[in-house]
């Protein structure tokens, strides 16, 4: 928690006099020996930096680094003296509340180390281990060739207790139990130890010829339920205990002693859950089925089908509710019907039915009906009608009854309880549908925050936040970016969800009586910062620069955890207090050679639209000399423009910024504006007017520019060049080069790609049988390309199929046009296997080198 009192005018003038000594180190000069040009061989230098485990007083914090060709290193640093641990192959590591033991893995030998006097102790075979959040045990579990071991110390006594031949074991929420599966003499047993008072608290199941799994707790920490089968075959019942304090009672759900058991269904072994109050445990059952293996194989395609190709049924996975003290069990997806969350304090659960508007080319985007359901009796309501289903535009708040919507551009509310619909936004003076965008999508959000634990909701408009009662009477405006270009947003991290279907469906809820940490972004510089917002002062900014923050954290009071970069600097680990205090630096041999900046540029699209780019200059800059410059493209690639880029030769696209910046190019990075049905050529007018720009600022050679993109750049790429002879050489790697065989394709989600065009990124609504559908097919302007190209792709690549590649090169080789294709084997849309990626890097070079530097072709 973020102390209320803090006197953020005071900390914001040591931050900036903090950040004032901290440039000293952000010069990189170095006296001692004279820099040099960077070279491949110097690549496996680099490593990447990632923060670690913070003691609860933020005085110890961990860190790795991680090299590609050398030993990952981790560390332990002391905030306060600056005193260092460091453990060469150390990984998982964790460190207790108070920051006395840390403990990490090395080659499966558990190490823990007494922070204050630097003793460690070693524990051979680990393969999971924790400390209790209160810090007073180490839990760990070893396995040997002949058994498994779970071991418990209570770390202020010494006090030991071991378990063997254990197969699973989970610590309840509270830590005040351990609930753990034993083996012995073919017999399963699940046990229950109380930590509190270090002892075995009460054997809950035992069974011979049975296996247990999946040792499940509530939230609470009060019940636990797991999986119970035969060792023969896959008949799964669950066990539950509604009270582990008094584990008396112990319940079994068997399909066959339940009246109202869905028929013709089994129990499956999927993720259990279990209500707060332990009055509700949740499984899957999937169908019975008696079609053969290779009928499940065969498929037919209807034209009355809604979707192409069409939904399979079979082994399909459905969400149960059972009710132990009632000994009842409801059927929660049924009829089409898919569970995206609970609500109402697990009362109730809400459903969509995502079939009813289907083509999706009639409707141009994902519509559902939606429904509530009463747990306690399976009854089923319909409560919306035709609402858009895309990330966080129907959020439910768990523990209240409401549900939030985006519809008609504007925010609503439905009230579960009263069965009641408000508009919440209609009488607020802002736009909260992304009125500006060219993607086919203004009839989206800008996005919703979460909710408040007063039952309050937080959404967004182009730049600000706004806090709104659910009845819609009051409203504020929480931050004022609007005048000043500034976007506000709530920092979020993405955490466990119930189910994978309620994923965009749920929010956080946060307590206004605390501090809520924000960050904000300057969309004219691209420049980024965070502070805090409280009720009385709201938004007070902490810190803001030209870089960019990858991750922030809470240590505690008035102490913040911040990992930062900018192309030119490496990236560093910061605590920021009263004062900024440098706790760890990546790379610090960059000092060691010339590298490369990045420049906004500002540009027009052809109607007028402010456009940036990201323009990288060569290291070691000569404004005196001109320079080769590579263009990529893929929509809007400035916000690259302070990333750090760790040169390297494996890419999943054979291109590295860096690189190229280091061997004398400028790289520039455009934004591309587009107008309907005319994707290709706003891409051609975009770049073209962004290469204009770049020309006017920097010492660009003129004749030596190379374009490349891959998958929709790879579409953009191969249309320019089909358009325009300005640039000496391309690349495009899986690229759309046959829009009428691509639209009339499945992708890798098995999903048409109809909808890629009419309501998606191809922004092309033109019927496909007119012949004006095909005038930006690459492949039906190969007569024009006059441009070297080369093309690559992988051969198992699902997205975009490997034939459209091989047309246009046929087509090329056909008319005698110069180019190269690279088919790499057992790769899919991306390059993932690192010989591969290697040796794309090194055949783009050399291609790109050859033409735009006159080296070897």
């Amino acid at each position: 928690m973020i102390n209320k009192n803090i006197n953020m005018k005071n900390l914001n003038l040591h931050i900036n006099t903090g950040y004032l000594i901290l440039a000293l180190f952000y010069g990189w000069t170095c006296h001692s020996q004279e820099k040099r040009m960077l070279t491949p061989e110097d690549y496996n230098l680099w490593h990447t930096l990632n923060m670690g485990e913070v003691s609860e007083d933020g005085v110890w914090t961990s860190f790795s680094k991680l090299y590609d060709n050398n030993i990952d290193t981790l560390f332990l640093k002391n905030t306060v003296t600056d005193f260092q641990y460091v453990f060469p192959s150390g990984n998982n590591e964790k460190i207790t509340p108070k920051g006395d033991l840390f403990a990490y893995l090395k080659s499966g030998t558990l190490h823990i180390l007494q922070t204050t006097t630097g003793e460690q102790k070693e524990h051979p075979n680990v393969v999971k281990f924790e400390f209790t959040k209160d810090g007073k045990h180490l839990i760990y579990q070893s396995n040997s060739t002949t058994f498994n071991t779970l071991v418990i110390i209570n770390i202020k006594t010494g006090q030991v207790r071991e378990f063997e031949n254990i197969k699973e074991y989970s610590l309840s929420p509270t830590e005040k139990y351990l609930a753990m599966i034993q083996t012995h003499d073919r017999a399963e047993s699940v046990k229950l130890i109380n930590l509190l008072e270090f002892k075995l608290h009460k054997l809950l199941s035992q069974n011979h010829n049975s296996e247990y799994q999946n040792l499940t707790w509530n939230t609470t920490g009060n019940s636990l339920a797991y999986y119970i089968s035969s060792t023969a075959k896959n008949d799964y019942k669950i066990v539950f205990t509604p009270n582990v304090d008094n584990p008396s009672s112990i319940i079994k759900l068997d399909p066959t002693t339940i009246k109202n058991f869905p028929t013709d269904v089994y129990i499956i072994k999927t993720k259990l859950h279990i209500s707060n109050n332990g009055d509700k445990v949740f499984f899957d059952t999937t169908p019975v089925t008696n079609i053969s293996e290779i009928a499940t194989k065969i498929q037919v395609w209807k034209s009355s089908d809604k979707e192409i190709p069409p939904k399979s049924k079979i082994n399909f996975q459905k969400w149960n509710v059972w009710l132990p003290i009632e000994n009842k069990v409801y059927e929660i997806e049924r009829d089409n019907l898919i569970v995206s969350g609970i609500t109402d304090n697990y009362q109730k659960a809400i459903l969509l039915d995502n079939d009813v508007y289907l083509p999706l080319y009639e409707y141009g985007d994902r519509y559902s009906d939606v429904y509530v359901m009463d747990l306690n009796t399976g009854i089923k309501k319909k409560i919306i009608q035709k609402q858009l289903r895309a990330y966080h535009h129907i959020v439910i708040d768990p523990k209240e009854h409401y549900i939030a919507y985006f519809k008609n551009k504007h925010w609503w509310i439905y009230d579960i309880k009263t069965d009641k619909e408000t508009c919440v936004t209609k009488n607020i003076q802002a736009v909260f549908n992304k009125s500006m965008s060219d993607r086919l999508d203004d009839h989206r959000a800008y996005g919703f925050g979460g909710w408040t634990s007063s039952g309050q909701m937080m959404v967004y408009d182009e730049f600000d936040i706004w806090l709104i009662s659910t009845d819609g009477r009051k409203s504020q405006k929480m931050t004022s970016g609007g005048n000043s270009g500034i976007r506000y947003r709530i920092n979020t991290y993405l955490g466990r969800s119930i189910r994978d279907s309620f994923f965009g469906f749920v929010s956080t809820s946060y307590d206004l009586n605390d501090e809520l940490l924000m960050r904000n972004f300057n969309t004219n510089k691209l420049s980024e910062g965070f502070g805090v917002w409280d009720k009385k002062k709201g938004f007070q900014e902490i810190i803001h620069k030209d870089w960019k923050i990858t991750h922030i954290k809470i240590i505690g009071e008035n102490n913040f955890q911040i990992s930062i970069s900018r192309f030119d600097m490496p990236s560093k680990i910061l605590s920021i207090n009263t004062h900024i205090k440098q706790i760890a630096q990546a790379n610090e041999q960059q000092k060691q050679f010339y590298w490369g900046k990045s420049k906004l540029i500002y540009y027009q699209s052809p109607d007028g639209k402010k456009l940036k780019g990201a323009l990288f200059y060569p290291a070691n800059y000569d404004s005196s000399k001109t320079y080769p410059m590579i263009v990529s493209i893929y929509e809007n690639m400035s916000n690259s423009l302070h990333e750090y880029i760790i040169p390297s030769l494996k890419d999943f696209g054979g291109f590295n910024v860096t690189n190229y910046s280091s061997d004398g190019y400028f790289v520039l990075l455009p934004d591309i504006a587009y107008t309907l049905n005319k994707p290709g050529n706003s891409a051609l007018e975009c770049v073209s007017s962004a290469i204009d720009e770049a020309v006017k600022i920097g010492s660009i050679d003129e004749n030596n520019i190379g374009l490349i993109g891959h998958s929709f750049g790879g579409f953009e790429t191969t249309y320019i060049i089909s358009q325009t002879d300005r640039f000496k050489t391309a690349v495009a790697g899986a690229g759309v080069t046959d829009l009428l065989s691509f639209y009339l394709d499945i992708d890798s989600s098995n999903l048409s790609n109809i909808e890629r065009f009419e309501s998606e990124q191809f922004r092309n609504k033109i019927p496909f049988t007119d012949t004006e559908f095909l005038m930006e097919s690459p492949i039906m302007n190969v007569k024009t390309m006059n441009t070297p190209i080369l093309l690559f792709f992988g051969s198992n690549d699902r997205m975009v199929k490997p034939s459209y590649n091989i047309k246009l090169f046929l087509a090329l080789w056909r008319l005698k046009k110069d180019s190269i294709l690279v088919i790499y084997p057992d790769e899919e849309h991306s390059i993932v296997n690192e010989i591969h990626q290697i040796d794309l890097t090194l055949k783009i070079k050399k291609w790109f080198n050859s033409f735009l530097k006159n080296k070897n072709h």
